[in-house]
């Protein structure tokens, strides 16, 4: 397998085409403008993408999360590696309509075409990885090609931010550099010093430039010292030890080499349990405390042998321990996709939101108790009376030891809910607070229409007879 993933396309597998009306088939051919700005590029000095396949002997991918799986796992190359490298063998360049022309930054910009014929860098690195690898049975392609442009979205931003360093770096090797000084003092190397550091395999003179030009300006500048600043906030951390093998592979790989699927629970302490080449002590105080938090979470919702049972993460619970601090899960943010992050974070918000009915509730109970004394002796008998009808115990959903009205106002709610399991109503829509005049459409024959003069007639068979009697009602 890796003998095909070659270090040039050959010829018979490149991407040459003939002329085709759609953008996919056009993929590999250069319009005249395009192939005038190639032509000015130096040649490259490595090329890491490997060459087309056939498709039989494509890897298979399956998305995990925002990560893959890659079969065979030890004859295949790296899907990240791949990605890195396509993105720079068809970084575009410069963008835009000729007035108005612009250097590519993110991979928003690789989606740029200049007309409908011609297919974007984006199609065209999407076209190439799937020339290189193939969806595992059962993988849908939209949802895998969904994962794939988070993972270009989120590689291109790493590879732009990597050649800056690189850049810095080198020109920091010389002996002299030329620096200017920004308004608060930081001294940063000039623009030219930066062009003149310029990778002899990544994009044209013209563009190069142009980004040293993007990362000189004073609001590049401030960005990169309030992503610095940031950076430092948490101390020395060391948030894995895995290098650039994530939670997936590093999955697979423990279970080719010890022959036993360590779940994504031991893959995750494999990667933050090797530093210093010992196993002893997880790498750093933020993931011993998140660890923590977990485990006693897990072990309080799944017992004591939650880890045999379930050898996943469930980042329902880690949203519950953490939150999404930065919007990332705080244990295997990578293995979760995008669609069940979007679920568990609707379903946290359902729940602020009920807890939020019920506290609006117990307010306007509170004002009823403030405004009529007796009011909840009422409330009390019509409740215990319906509790009586359908089999709830009433003085323990209450808990009549809790005297203060706030107290008692849980203890109305947790009867309600006691009863919505039992009576098919809604009873977190039916606590809402209403306007005196807003009524509730009423099930079965309808409590009251409307007339013709704008009032509403109560209907005499609107009261559901449930064996309560005339006294209990009035209180």
């Amino acid at each position: 397998m890796t003998g095909r993933l070659r270090h040039r396309p050959n010829p018979s597998t490149s991407t040459v085409a003939g002329p085709s009306t759609t953008p996919l088939q056009n993929i590999g051919t250069t319009s005249s403008s395009a192939a005038a700005e190639i032509g000015q590029r130096q040649p490259r000095k490595r090329t890491l993408a490997g060459g087309q396949l056939p498709e039989n002997e494509r890897p298979f991918v399956v998305p995990v999360g925002k990560q893959w799986e890659v079969h065979p796992y030890t004859k295949s190359r790296k899907v990240s590696t791949v990605q890195g490298a396509l993105l720079k063998l068809h970084y575009p360049d410069m963008i835009g309509p000729k007035e108005d022309r612009r250097v590519a930054k993110s991979w928003k910009d690789y989606k740029w075409s200049p007309n409908d014929e011609t297919p974007s860098a984006a199609e065209i690195v999407k076209y190439e990885f799937w020339q290189r690898y193939r969806c595992g049975p059962g993988v849908n392609l939209d949802e895998a090609d969904k994962i794939l442009d988070i993972n270009l979205q989120n590689l291109t931003r790493q590879m732009m931010s990597d050649l800056k360093k690189e850049a810095t770096d080198k020109v920091y090797q010389k002996e002299s550099v030329e620096e200017e000084e920004d308004e608060e003092g930081n001294l940063w190397p000039k623009a030219e010093e930066l062009m003149s550091a310029k990778p002899i395999d990544f994009a044209t003179r013209a563009a190069w430039d142009a980004l040293c030009q993007y990362w000189s300006t004073p609001s590049f500048r401030k960005k990169s010292l309030r992503g610095k600043k940031n950076r430092l906030a948490g101390g020395d951390i060391v948030y894995h030890c895995s290098g650039s093998r994530g939670l997936a592979a590093t999955r697979q790989f423990m279970k080719i080499r010890d022959g036993v699927d360590p779940g994504q629970i031991g893959a995750w302490h494999h990667q933050h349990r090797m530093q210093n080449g010992t196993n002893r002590a997880l790498c750093s105080k933020k993931a011993a405390t998140t660890w923590a938090r977990y485990d006693n979470a897990m072990t309080e919702k799944c017992g004591e042998n939650w880890q045999v049972d379930h050898p996943d993460i469930d980042h329902t619970v880690v949203h519950d321990i953490s939150g999404l601090p930065h919007g990332s899960f705080a244990m295997g943010d990578g293995v979760i996709s995008p669609s069940d992050a979007d679920s568990i974070k609707s379903r946290k918000r359902v729940h602020q939101e009920s807890q939020a009915s019920g506290a609006s509730c117990s307010r306007t109970m509170l004002r009823q108790m403030e405004s009529n004394p007796e009011w909840r002796a009422g409330i009390e008998r019509v409740l215990q009376a319906i509790s009586d009808k359908i089999n709830l115990d009433f003085n323990d959903l209450m808990q009549e030891e809790a005297e203060s009205n706030l107290d008692w106002c849980s203890g109305v709610e947790r009867v309600l809910q006691a009863m919505a399991k039992i009576i098919p109503v809604d009873i977190n829509a039916l606590l809402q607070p209403r306007h005196p005049f807003q009524s509730t459409s009423a099930s079965g024959s309808g409590a009251s229409r409307q007339t013709s003069d704008g009032t509403r007639e109560v209907r005499s068979d609107a009261r559901i007879d449930h064996g309560i009697d005339d006294d209990q009602m009035s209180a």
